[in-house]
């Protein structure tokens, strides 16, 4: 199938990995690529890729909306979900990220999409692996007191994907790890550049596994022609200790780096501060129960599978860091004002 003849559409493409997909789906020759995002969504991370797509106003749970967008289209990367740790947040989370995933499974097999292609994360596959294993995608999902809302909803939503599956809609599910790429300061894995950065002196004692947000969206891309016969990738570039992840932060910042291991009773009293904390003043948790719990945890993921995809490697861990870390000094300079990373030609 002949580039030319794919019209894609990205859901969540106002968000750090829709925004990266776009500018890669467009920098790679995909030029009938149309989006869908809410009213009055912030178009900062696009960039002047917003002037080269089409824009559909429809939320995950507008129907009416969504199947406007979707008409026509022949391939769907959907990116779109909400991320939120706070308990206040559950309904939400079912909506966009359960309710969301099955309105646009419906309408792929209702209007005959040729790939749906769901990106989920590690989080789907819930905190149940041995510390110290390897998580694969093999790795069943099983009840966990360190689940949180947001890793049952992800669950759930794959769920989704695959009922879409059996009902006959060809799928691809993506898990990256924790995602890190230059985009809003405040959120996501940059909160960790900001913690070095305020020269924090605690350090989590765990493990997980990280990915660069480009190499997300370019295995994403080539997905859409991908032959082979697996539909399912954990994304994981590298397991890194968080001690050796937010020392790599500091080298590149040129500030010190944390040297205090957080005990667990100093991240029981910093979760509970920081609940009472958005009590107060009504703003959302920087630190949960769930998230402060799996920081001490070392937690290990394959990546065999997506390797096996020709064309395709991870950027190395330094690289990463280093590229994000040169635009936060540039972004320290300018109020901290959003920037991208150049994406990866295939």
């Amino acid at each position: 199938m002949k580039k030319v003849n794919y019209k894609i559409l990205v859901t969540g493409a106002t968000g750090l990995v829709g925004s990266y997909v776009v500018r890669t789906l467009l920098l790679n020759g995909y030029a009938n690529v149309a989006v869908t995002t809410r009213k009055n969504s912030n178009l900062t991370l696009l960039g002047d890729a917003a002037d080269r797509i089409k824009i559909f106003h429809a939320d995950l749970t507008d129907v009416i909306g969504l199947e406007d967008a979707i008409l026509g289209r022949t391939h769907i990367i959907h990116c779109g979900a909400l991320v939120s740790f706070d308990s206040r947040d559950k309904r939400p989370l079912i909506k966009t990220n359960v309710e969301g995933t099955a309105n646009l499974i419906n309408l792929s097999l209702e209007h005959g999409i040729k790939r749906f292609i769901h990106l989920s994360s590690i989080a789907a596959l819930g905190r149940n692996n041995k510390e110290g294993g390897l998580t694969d995608e093999y790795t069943k999902y099983e009840d966990n007191p360190y689940n949180s809302y947001y890793s049952i909803t992800k669950h759930l939503a794959e769920l989704e994907v695959w009922r879409g599956k059996a009902e006959g809609l060809d799928v691809r599910i993506l898990l990256p790890g924790l995602i890190l790429g230059s985009g809003y300061w405040k959120t996501g894995t940059n909160g960790f550049f900001n913690h070095v950065w305020r020269k924090s002196p605690f350090y989590p004692g765990g493990s997980n596994g990280f990915v660069d947000v480009r190499d997300v969206a370019a295995f994403a891309v080539r997905m859409l022609s991908f032959d082979g016969d697996e539909e399912k990738f954990l994304m994981i570039g590298h397991n890194v200790t968080y001690k050796a992840f937010l020392d790599t932060i500091a080298k590149y910042l040129k500030v010190k780096p944390p040297s205090i291991k957080a005990k667990k009773w100093i991240l029981g009293t910093a979760w509970r501060l920081d609940k009472l904390r958005t009590l107060f003043t009504g703003g959302r948790p920087m630190l949960t129960k769930e998230t402060a719990a799996t920081s001490v945890k070392n937690y290990r993921f394959a990546n065999d599978r997506s390797l096996t995809v020709p064309g395709f490697d991870y950027t190395p861990f330094e690289q990463t860091i280093r590229e994000i870390a040169d635009q936060y000094l540039e972004a320290s300079n300018s109020q901290f004002q959003p920037t991208v990373l150049n994406v990866h030609k295939l």
